[in-house]
């Protein structure tokens, strides 16, 4: 599934760049690596034709054993005078940080796309290339992270330093959601994009840190996770890099109060799930893509499990006081086809009154399936 997911990526960033298109291997472009630190890659571009080539655009993947996760994408980002292809070997240097933001080591993979100019090589083309950022052995530093308040959209967290050495926090971070085969990788919805080093952290001293993570991954349903941020370090003159990681569980309904949010009508067909429901409240209520579900056994409430790690799109809709809306979800997404049974749907709204911070509640979908 992921690596569809991946050649899915890779085949709308071809169709972004133009109408045409072009067999990959008939294009006169070889691009091949010169070297590689820990932030810069200088790539050569050898263009064996007489026309002039441009990337318009690169995609930039971890590479984690069979996945690759998109962690950059950049349309008509690079420029011209500094990654065309002249006919005959052409020098191009990436600047890690710039373009992508600052990652630990590890191996990598770059797609460039674009599109070239001439009548024989007219459309679309793509180019990859496969990389290693290289680092020092960890020499795993006493360096410890502590969750704080952590939901499903921001996750908080304390950094200490327990060690000799001055660590340097990275802003990248992977997130990953615990189901009946241990901790598996929450998959982001879109591509992702951190920025450089995010602080210092002296020997003896403690940050707190703060990401906003529904840009990339949506909002996250219930359940435990576990999330690694990243330190550098200098190692006996090398840069060095440490996972840091903790854990934290999305607990659901029972912190939060429910709002007067009434059901007009549900119905299931097959496992598309149809609602509409009114606004009782004195205030405009807001609510996204994201639920989860429950069965009924006996007098309890059990959430199910989904089939791997759901990840819902950011998207707000609003509801004024008094107002019906309407709202559909594909259960077999999350869930495949669930058993029969009595079952109810659990849909965060957020409040105006509650200015969007504190104010999330839940409101409830009872449903058969049969």
């Amino acid at each position: 599934m992921k690596k569809i997911v991946t050649i899915l990526l890779a085949l709308l960033f071809l169709c972004s760049c133009g109408e045409g298109e072009t067999d990959t291997n008939l294009l006169p472009l070889e691009i091949t690596v010169k070297s590689v630190s820990q932030t810069e890659i200088v790539l050569s571009a050898k263009n064996l034709g007489e026309e002039i080539i441009v990337p318009d655009g690169a995609d930039f993947y971890k590479i984690d054993g069979d996945e690759e996760i998109l962690l950059g994408k950049y349309d008509g980002y690079l420029s011209e005078d500094k990654f065309s292809a002249q006919p005959g070997e052409n020098e191009w240097v990436m600047d890690i940080p710039k373009l992508f933001g600052t990652f630990p080591s590890g191996k990598y993979k770059m797609i460039f796309g674009g599109f070239s100019v001439g009548e024989r090589y007219n459309g679309n083309w793509y180019k990859e290339i496969e990389f290693e950022i290289p680092g020092a052995e960890s020499e795993e530093l006493n360096v410890t992270a502590e969750a704080e308040d952590c939901d499903n959209i921001d996750i908080k967290a304390k950094i200490t330093n327990n060690s000799e050495k001055e660590v340097f926090l990275l802003e990248y971070r992977e997130i990953f959601y615990e189901t009946e085969n241990g901790f598996e990788r929450f998959e982001p919805v879109r591509g992702l994009h951190f920025g450089d080093i995010k602080a210092k952290i002296l020997p003896g001293e403690n940050i707190d840190t703060f990401n906003r993570t529904d840009r990339g991954y949506g909002v996250r349903p219930i359940g435990k996770y576990k999330v690694e941020f990243y330190v550098e370090y200098d190692s006996n003159g090398k840069t060095a890099c440490q996972a840091v990681p903790f854990e934290f569980e999305i607990t659901g309904f029972e912190e939060f109060n429910i709002v007067p949010v009434w059901e007009e009508s549900v119905s299931i067909s097959g496992t598309v799930f149809n609602t509409k429901f009114l606004n009782g409240f004195n205030n405009k209520i807001r609510y996204g893509e994201d639920y989860f579900i429950q069965k009924l056994e006996g007098e309890d409430w059990i959430t199910v499990e989904p089939l791997g790690t759901p990840g819902f799109d950011t998207v707000l809709y609003t509801l004024n006081s008094g107002e019906t809306g309407e709202w559909t979800a594909d259960l077999s997404l999350i869930y495949g086809e669930i058993q029969k049974g009595s079952y109810r749907l659990v849909k965060p709204v957020f409040t105006d009154a509650d200015n969007y911070t504190n104010g999330k509640h839940y409101v409830f979908f009872e449903f058969e399936k049969e």
